[in-house]
């Protein structure tokens, strides 16, 4: 969950150029990694960092800014991480402002990502991960959870407050 987190969390400013950016990229991604796209945009396999780059080249002629903001973080059953959030986009010439959901599916083999396959909707994803277990954290720190009826919206580290204002987990177990 923590790699994936990471290449969400991904400072590309402060790595200085896009090459060094791509080259850190590399560190967290196996050597055959691959990136499915969309189905609305084909369902095209980009295979590898470099393609990738290509990849984020193409978009950056089409869009002045273009990124994924990622609102939870889902461990699945099979040990696949779900990225659900938002995609924030500004048209190059138009200006317009664009958006809608996405939902990612990684594979994780040993320490490093191996793949990640897209959807425009968090659903998708979330069946293509076969079901998933319940959502481990949202990108503002939020952990959100069903368990015992209870909507996590804050935690703490040694407690989780409900939606209801309940105190649910102390000291790592659930109340």
């Amino acid at each position: 969950l923590e790699l994936v987190r990471r290449i969400y969390g991904f400072d590309w400013v402060g790595v200085g150029s896009r090459r060094a950016g791509f080259g850190e990229l590399a560190g967290l991604v196996s050597t055959g990694f691959q990136s499915r796209l969309s189905p609305e945009l084909g369902e095209r396999l980009v295979e590898g960092v470099e393609g990738l780059a290509e990849f984020s080249q193409a978009l950056e002629e089409d869009f002045s800014e273009f990124r994924f903001e990622a609102d939870e973080f889902v461990q699945s059953a099979g040990g696949r991480v779900v990225v659900l959030g938002t995609i924030r986009a500004t048209g190059r010439l138009s200006r317009m402002p664009l958006g809608g959901e996405f939902g990612h599916v990684w594979t994780i083999e040993d320490g490093k990502a191996a793949g990640v396959s897209a959807y425009r909707d968090r659903d998708s994803a979330r069946r293509e991960a076969g079901g998933v277990a319940r959502p481990v954290m949202t990108g503002g720190g939020r952990v959100l959870t069903s368990a015992g009826g209870c909507a996590v919206t804050r935690l703490f580290s040694r407690a989780a407050i409900c939606s209801n204002g309940r105190t649910r987990w102390r000291a790592g177990r659930w109340n």
